[in-house]
Order: C-alpha cells, then sequence, then structure tokens
C-alpha cells in the first residue's frame, strides 16, 4: 500500500461553469476580453495545489464531441442552453492554462469528465493511493468508498461515506439506484416519472436496488406508486445506465504521469500578462537564480500565512490565540466607505508578523461557503474587542471603531495607530494610507483594493467577493498593519 501518497483529480468542466457563474463581477482586459471564468477556475487550482498538497494531479475535461450516453439516450442533456458568449470566449485557454500549472489533463472523445475521474479514482485506489475528487457533482458520489472522497472547493466541504449517506439515505453504491428512479432534470435523464428524491431513497432502502424492486413489484400497495414505476421500467433502467459512471476506460495516461511538477512559469506569466492579472503576475516566483538573488536584497520580504476562518474550532483557536498575545492587529471589511453606513462582511487579525486570519461574515455570491455569521461571531467577539486591558492595533482605527459601535460593540484598549504614527512621523507626506506605508517601510507591494472589487461600472461590492480572494486581500491588511505597528512604535 501507498498511503502517503494522494491523488486529487479536478472535475475541470464542471469548475468552468462554477467559476464562471460564482463570480458575479465581469471581469474583462482593456480590449473587453472577459475572463472572470479564467480568474475563478486559476483560484480553485492554486487552492488545490497550495492547501491540499497533493502528490499527484490531474484534471479531467468533458468531450467535445457527443457521448456514449448520447447513443443510449438522444435526449440526454438535451434541456440545457448553449453557454453564454463571454464564457464560450474563454473555452479555448482553460487547458493551456493547466498546462502552464504542468498539470496533467485528460479528455477523450465520447466520454464525460465524470468517467475519467471514475477510471482515475479506481485506478489510484487500487494502487492504494488516497484519492479525493474535486467536484461538487453529486453523481460523483458513487464513486466514494474508504480509499475515495469528494472535495467541494467552492463550499469547502468534504464528503465521505457518512456524508454521502447522510445526502442520499443509502450508501455511495446505492446511489445510481436512487437517481435511477428520481431520475436528474440537470442532465435531461427521466427516471419514472412522479417519483421523487424522497419516494427514490425509501424504495431503495428497503429493496437494495431496482432490479429488486421490480421482482417485488406486487409489494407495492400504492396503486398509483405501483402504475407509475411499471410504466416506465424502461425509463428507470436506462435511467440507471445513464448516471453510471464507467469505471474502466482505457486512458493513455499511466498514474506516473499525474505526478506533481513545479509550474511553467514563463508561460503562466504570458498567459497573465494577456488576461491582465495583475496581482497573480506579481505574485509569481521568478525561476532563475538571478531574481532569486534579487528578491533576497528586498528589505522586507513577507511570507504569508493566512488563514480562512469558517468553523467554530478555528475561531475559537483564534480567540485563545489574541487573548493570550494582549495586543493585537485588526481591520474590518465592510458595504461602504462611509463608516456610518457600513456594514461588516469580514474582520481581520494578526498578532504575529506573517500570520493572519480571515472571518468572513456576510459574502453572498452562488457557491459561497458556510459562513459564521454576523451575529454569533461579534457576540462571541464582544468580550475581546470591548477589553480594555487587551490593546487593539489599527490603520485608521476610527473607521473600525465606527463600523463596530453600529454593530453593537464598543472597541475599546486602541493603542496605536499606523496611519496617525505616519503622519506623526512625517506630516508633509502625502501617502499615509496602508499602499504607501508598506511600500515605504515593508518594501512590500500589497493587493490592491481596485485589484479585489474592480473599479466604476464594473465594480462589486466586497460581500461578493470570492472568500480564498478576500482572505489574501484582507488578512494582509492585518499582517501589514501589525508589521508596521512592530516598526514605527519603536
Amino acid at each position: 500500500m501507498n498511503k502517503s501518497k494522494s491523488l486529487y483529480i479536478i472535475d475541470g468542466s464542471s469548475y468552468i461553469f462554477r467559476a464562471y457563474f460564482g463570480i458575479r463581477q465581469f471581469l474583462s482586459t482593456s480590449t473587453g476580453f472577459p475572463t472572470n471564468a479564467l480568474y475563478g477556475f486559476i483560484n480553485m487550482l492554486q487552492k488545490v495545489v497550495k492547501d491540499e498538497k497533493p502528490d499527484y494531479l490531474c484534471v479531467a475535461f468533458d468531450s467535445k464531441e457527443k457521448t456514449f450516453r448520447h447513443d443510449i439516450y438522444p435526449e440526454y442533456k438535451a434541456n440545457r442552453d448553449a453557454p453564454p458568449e463571454d464564457l464560450i470566449k474563454q473555452f479555448p485557454y482553460f487547458e493551456p492554462l493547466v498546462a502552464a500549472y504542468n498539470i496533467a489533463s485528460v479528455r477523450v472523445p465520447g466520454f464525460e469528465a465524470d468517467d475519467i475521474i471514475g477510471t482515475l479514482a479506481l485506478k489510484g485506489a487500487k494502487a492504494g493511493y488516497r484519492v479525493v475528487i474535486v467536484s461538487g457533482d453529486k453523481d460523483m458520489m458513487q464513486l466514494v468508498s474508504p480509499e475515495v472522497q469528494m472535495l467541494d472547493t467552492m463550499k469547502n466541504k468534504w464528503f465521505g461515506i457518512k456524508e454521502v449517506e447522510e445526502k442520499f439515505g443509502v450508501p455511495p453504491e446505492k446511489v445510481i439506484e436512487v437517481m435511477g428512479l428520481m431520475g436528474d432534470s440537470s442532465d435531461h435523464i427521466p427516471g419514472v416519472k412522479g417519483v421523487g428524491p424522497k419516494t427514490a431513497t425509501e424504495l431503495i432502502q428497503k429493496y437494495g436496488s431496482i432490479d429488486e424492486l421490480y421482482k417485488s413489484i406486487d409489494e407495492i400497495e400504492k396503486k398509483k406508486l405501483k402504475q407509475k414505476l411499471v410504466q416506465d421500467k424502461e425509463l428507470a433502467l436506462l435511467s440507471r445506465k445513464l448516471v453510471t459512471i464507467d469505471t474502466s476506460m482505457k486512458l493513455d495516461c499511466s498514474l506516473d504521469d499525474l505526478k506533481v511538477r513545479p509550474s511553467k512559469n514563463e508561460d503562466l506569466k504570458k498567459l497573465f500578462s494577456e488576461f491582465e492579472f495583475s496581482s497573480m503576475l506579481t505574485g509569481l516566483e521568478e525561476s532563475d537564480e538571478n531574481s532569486s538573488e534579487e528578491r533576497k536584497g528586498i528589505a522586507e520580504s513577507i511570507k504569508q500565512n493566512y488563514e480562512t476562518v469558517l468553523t467554530e474550532a478555528d475561531f475559537n483557536k483564534w480567540i485563545k490565540k489574541l487573548k493570550k498575545n494582549k495586543i493585537f492587529a485588526l481591520d474590518l471589511e465592510t458595504t461602504s466607505l462611509r463608516p456610518v453606513k457600513a456594514r461588516a462582511v469580514g474582520i481581520s487579525f494578526s498578532c504575529d508578523a506573517g500570520e493572519a486570519c480571515y472571518i468572513p461574515l456576510a459574502h453572498s455570491y452562488l457557491g459561497v461557503p458556510d459562513q459564521l455569521g454576523v451575529t454569533w461571531v461579534f457576540e462571541k467577539l464582544k468580550p475581546l474587542l470591548e477589553d480594555p486591558n487587551i490593546k487593539k492595533v489599527g490603520q485608521n482605527i476610527k473607521y473600525d471603531f465606527i463600523v463596530l459601535k453600529n454593530e453593537g460593540i464598543h472597541l475599546q484598549g486602541i493603542a496605536f495607530d499606523t496611519m496617525l504614527a505616519s503622519y506623526l512621523l512625517n506630516p508633509s507626506s502625502r501617502g499615509h494610507n496602508l499602499d504607501a506605508l508598506a511600500l515605504e517601510h515593508l518594501s512590500h507591494t500589497t493587493i490592491k483594493y481596485k485589484d479585489v472589487v474592480g473599479t466604476a461600472s464594473k465594480e462589486i461590492g466586497f460581500d461578493a467577493v470570492d472568500v480564498e480572494r478576500a482572505t489574501e486581500y484582507a488578512a494582509e491588511d492585518s499582517d501589514v498593519t501589525w508589521r508596521l505597528y512592530e516598526k514605527l512604535s519603536v
């Protein structure tokens, strides 16, 4: 067994659409070329590589041609509208992006990404790897086993056998039986007309399979239900066939072909430049030795370890840390630059250089992960924020004071404001904002607010910003504020 090795298989086709519809902001280049799906897709790839650190990684894509399921049932997925025009324009770039990251990608004519994923998952499990399917598609749950898990990165949710049983009411191997009866409207899979998830689950819980159900059809007491089942028997069997993922495809790639390798930074730089992703371009590490040495010469190279807080356990861990430190930096993300009208969207903390957390509170977009919530978080934070013996640091902390007051919290223990300190040290300077101070005192270029929310007609509220991207921006604010405090308070 090769238990220490992990194989992650990403449902690329599904994530393209989720990225497109999940980012409400219309991102585009200066020439008007749309880039929102590309941006979301890149963030997803980076999140998997950075957070999960897989040993083996692959991205699976749907066939561009019709699949064997269309041969079985010509109406398969016939109800789906054509993709939006601005998404179609982005299609040619996803596979080159994956290639630039030096990640293996697989597309097989006549097969869906599901079948590629199923085949690789089984292959990896048999080889003794810990297999993780990166997808939010319920169809994939039939593949879950002791060796195979599912991860929905957009909701930060894991699915093992227990979670599948909680969702479907049956173990993973019975999912195709339930779906065969209830059908799947999103894929135009008919199922038995009039049989929904609840009835389908109850029938499979009792009989174990569609085959056994029809062997015992005379036991069905409800006449209308029995009539529906008898009438649509062939559709039930057909639907089960359509939802069953093929795990025995012949693939040209081996598991060794899926090993994670260093990205091709020069290729990424070209693509990021073309898409005008300035913050991503800035974040790319140079591959040659000279540029590496150049970076070592930067006065204050900031190593970042930022955490998104989505669970009570992580929240309590940070509260304990802040209390123990007796002083910390904080920063609020809100709905408005005018504090009297602003409502909190999230809050970040730092009390150690390079370490920070962001607690999303009220982000709202398709696929947003579960958040702890404004009321619960501020109720728990109130004693800490109102404790005068625990000192607080901020950048223009008066703003945070007013917003917190709107939320029913009287911020006490204010010890240092980096903006005021900068003004006192150099009143003739025109730049006292965080971006300017970070560059001047830390030789660090921060993520700009406009790069996160956009500008002019394309600007979105911070609540519509992807939580992962929001963490990068907000946690950096607290981290930089803390570093400035350490430097300016000496």
